[in-house]
């Protein structure tokens, strides 16, 4: 944990009875600071042999499963005087209060907001107080992640664009799916610029030949071709051949 460490003790025998564990944090400054815990170890027999207030988990989270993007609740409710809930993931301590996606719920409840790949672990919880300490039976969260092959958005752009000799042209390319694919533009066999991930635009400048572009979107999970084409037109002018013989088109 940051500026920290966790002592576990697992399992607790009744030889740690009593014992003095120390603290210590020390640096290039000073003298070490130094912090002592005393361990008291109560016989597990039957609930009166523990001390009154004594904290005990009476609801344990369970093994869950969620899909990655959506929220996950970790059950955990204790019983005892002023109880305090911590959580814990692979036996390190949670700070909930700098993880804006983390939350216990009044009850005890830990409550992951757009769960991510980097949640997947080992929870526990810890009820505690000034008379004792409980753990709760760990329970596995696995984040699943949907994977999605790569497809193309309906974009309301033509297949084929006419131009005038000269003209700058935009043509855009989106595509989505899980892992998000790379999209790249090519003319025939070459590559035009780098890929971007879901969306490229490509530009044209002074546009003078019709031609064929393909989108490519790429993923793990395969590929994806589109084309478009660029027609470039010729510019008209409209000549009047005679009173009452009509129009004639040159280029």
């Amino acid at each position: 944990m940051p500026h920290g460490s966790v002592l576990r003790i697992e399992p607790v025998r009744s030889k740690d009875k009593d014992q003095v564990f120390a603290c210590i944090a020390t640096n290039d400054i000073g003298q070490p600071a130094r912090s002592q815990a005393h361990l008291s170890v109560y016989p597990y027999k039957k609930d009166k042999d523990f001390p009154q207030g004594y904290p005990r988990i009476t609801v344990n989270p369970v093994l869950k499963s969620v899909e990655k993007d959506k929220n996950a609740l970790l059950a955990c409710e204790a019983e005892g005087d002023n109880v305090k809930i911590e959580w814990y993931k692979d036996k390190v301590p949670l700070d909930v209060s700098n993880n804006g996606r983390l939350n216990i719920l009044p009850g005890g409840t830990l409550q992951i907001q757009g769960s991510q790949e980097s949640d997947n672990g080992r929870y526990e919880c810890v009820a505690q107080n000034d008379v004792g300490v409980d753990y709760s039976y760990a329970a596995m969260l696995y984040v699943k992640v949907r994977l999605v092959p790569p497809h193309f958005s309906k974009l309301r752009e033509p297949v084929v664009i006419e131009v005038s000799p000269g003209d700058t042209v935009n043509m855009t390319c989106v595509a989505v799916g899980s892992p998000m694919p790379q999209v790249r533009w090519r003319d025939g066999a070459n590559d035009m610029g780098p890929s971007a991930i879901g969306i490229n635009v490509l530009v044209l400048e002074d546009v003078r030949e019709s031609k064929n572009y393909t989108c490519v979107a790429s993923s793990d999970l395969g590929n994806i071709e589109k084309v478009r084409g660029v027609v470039v037109r010729g510019k008209y002018h409209l000549y009047l051949v005679g009173r009452g013989r009509g129009l004639v088109v040159r280029g």
